[in-house]
Parts: structure tokens; C-alpha cells; sequence
């Protein structure tokens, strides 16, 4: 399940990302550095009920959002999430009030964790982008645009959907999560083995400073790759296709997969997408239902 908008998000991608991480999981933590949406993270989490996971993310934002749903900041702090939202209903259903509502959130400096991450999701629900320092969904007059008239602010936004997957997420991340807001790289290196990784970098150079709060430089990509070549842990890394990629992991397994997405009015265009997920050695695809036919127990 999906509940914030991400840039890069696995969503569309889950099944393929799913088939080559699983095979990895082992004994130790589950640990994903560079959390986003957290789409992969929630799978992994059904999937292994009994599962200790290591989440973070270097976007304070994010962060504080995931330690939220994960209950680290404590069970106030997550109701306090879930009100906030519940409150926003009467603004978000009154089409006249809807903007100067956006406004007020948008200019708002919450500092409680729960109504931060209530002003996180918000923004990440009715930005442009699911970026929220970008303008509201629709734009400024709310008339949408060509082939997407019906894109506002609300068009995302469904208060009952979102409480639900936040108590699912609850639910799954609850009393074994830890979220940290560190560098990805730092984490993965105070982590001792054994431990598996999926780690979901920011676009490669050029790409990234348009779409994170904050990316990553090139020195920060080669980092990462000469740490994951001695890595002794199991991991599984995802990129965007790039030659420059694949020059850099040219030590690695390298597997192509293609995704779809959409481009082009109402939703109707598609357009194929090459992505690429790397590991250490060759890896067997496998279901979860191969590997655990009766729902054995997660390690």
C-alpha cells in the first residue's frame, strides 16, 4: 500500500522489487535507508510479522512522518496525526474554503510530531508533484489543466482512505521499528551484520535536485557503491536506467525491469519506464508464496 505520493515511488514496480528482495531476507533487521513512501517497507512488514525494521530518511519531514506511524514517538502523537486529518474533512469537502485552508497549512510551522506529520502527509496529498514546497494540485484558480480538469486539491486527498492505511501502517510498524533521520550511508554502516537492505537511492545527479528535498551528489552515489562492493550484509539497490549506473556497478548483478506509467491526459498514455535493480550475486526470482507456502514464521 501506498499512502504518501513519492517521487520514484515502487508502487507500480512492487511485484518485480518484491520477487528479487525476498529471496535476500534472512536473519537480522530488515533496514531501508532511504525510506520515501515506504510502499516496499509496508509490504516487507506484512510480510514478516515478526520482523525487527530499521527506517530513515535524511528529509527531517519524512522522518518525523514514519516515526509517527510507527509509533516511536508514542501513541499521542499518532492520534494526534489522526485527528488532524479528521478534522481537515469539513475544510477539504467545502469547495469555496479548500484553498485558503491549503494556505493556512502550508504557512503553518507545527512542532509537535503529530501535527507535523499531519502537515507532511497534507501537503504530500495536495502538492503538485506530492512535493510540498510546490504549489496546490490544480493550481492557484483550482481549474486544473488541459486533459486534467478534474485534478484539485481534493482530487488525493480522501480522508476515510488515509485514516485507514495509517492504522494499517500503525498496525504493521508497531513495536518494532526504528526510524532514524540520518544520512542513508552513515546508517547502513552502524548497522552490524546480519541484515537485509533495499535501498531506494534519490535519482542520479541531474534528476535529483528537481525532484528530493534533498538529493544526492555524484560523491555521494560513488560512496555508496564502493561501501556496497565490501558490504557484508544482503542487499538489493534500485536505480533509474543510466549508463552512468551501470559504469558504476559494473562489479554487480544488474537486472532490467520495465514499468509503465502514466503520461498524458485523463490518465488514457502510458509510457514504458526502464529500471534497474542491482545485488551483490544473481538473483533467483521468487513470490513470497514460494518461500513461505503457509505463512511460516518470519525471522
Amino acid at each position: 500500500m501506498a499512502i504518501l505520493r513519492y517521487p520514484g515511488g515502487k508502487t507500480r514496480l512492487m511485484k518485480k522489487v518484491l520477487s528479487h528482495l525476498v529471496p535476500l531476507m534472512g536473519y537480522g533487521p530488515y533496514v531501508e535507508p532511504m525510506i520515501g513512501g515506504g510502499s516496499v517497507a509496508l509490504q516487507i512488514a506484512k510480510t514478516y510479522p515478526r520482523k525487527d525494521i530499521i527506517l530513515n530518511d535524511l528529509d527531517p519531514e519524512v522522518a518525523t512522518f514514519w516515526r509517527v506511524v510507527s509509533g516511536q514517538e508514542g501513541q499521542t502523537a499518532f492520534l494526534t496525526l489522526c485527528r488532524e486529518i479528521e478534522l481537515s474533512r469539513g475544510p477539504m469537502d467545502h469547495p469555496v474554503r479548500r484553498l485558503d485552508y491549503w494556505i493556512k497549512i502550508r504557512e503553518s510551522n507545527f512542532e509537535e510530531p503529530g501535527r507535523r506529520a499531519f502537515r507532511f502527509l497534507f501537503l504530500n496529498k495536495t502538492c503538485f508533484g506530492g512535493q510540498i514546497d510546490e504549489g496546490p494540485m490544480g493550481g492557484w484558480g483550482q481549474n486544473g489543466w488541459a486533459g486534467r480538469a478534474n485534478r484539485g486539491l481534493a482530487c488525493q486527498y480522501t480522508v476515510k482512505t488515509i485514516l485507514a492505511q495509517l492504522h494499517d501502517a500503525n498496525n504493521l510498524l508497531g513495536g518494532r521499528t526504528r526510524v532514524e533521520n540520518m544520512d542513508g550511508l552513515e546508517l547502513l554502516m552502524s548497522i552490524k551484520p546480519p541484515l537485509t537492505a533495499y535501498i531506494d537511492p534519490p535519482y542520479f545527479p541531474g534528476r535529483s535536485n528537481q525532484l528530493y528535498r534533498f538529493g544526492m551528489g555524484l560523491r555521494q552515489h560513488e560512496a555508496l557503491a564502493d561501501y556496497l562492493k565490501k558490504c557484508p550484509g544482503s542487499w538489493l539497490l534500485s536505480y533509474d536506467e543510466s549508463s552512468a549506473v551501470r559504469a558504476l556497478y559494473g562489479w554487480a548483478w544488474i537486472q532490467p525491469i520495465e514499468a509503465k506509467y502514466s503520461h498524458g491526459p485523463g490518465n488514457r498514455a502510458w509510457k514504458c519506464k526502464t529500471e534497474l535493480l542491482l545485488a551483490k550475486r544473481p538473483i533467483v526470482p521468487r513470490t513470497c508464496a514460494e518461500l513461505r507456502p503457509n505463512g511460516g514464521s518470519s525471522r
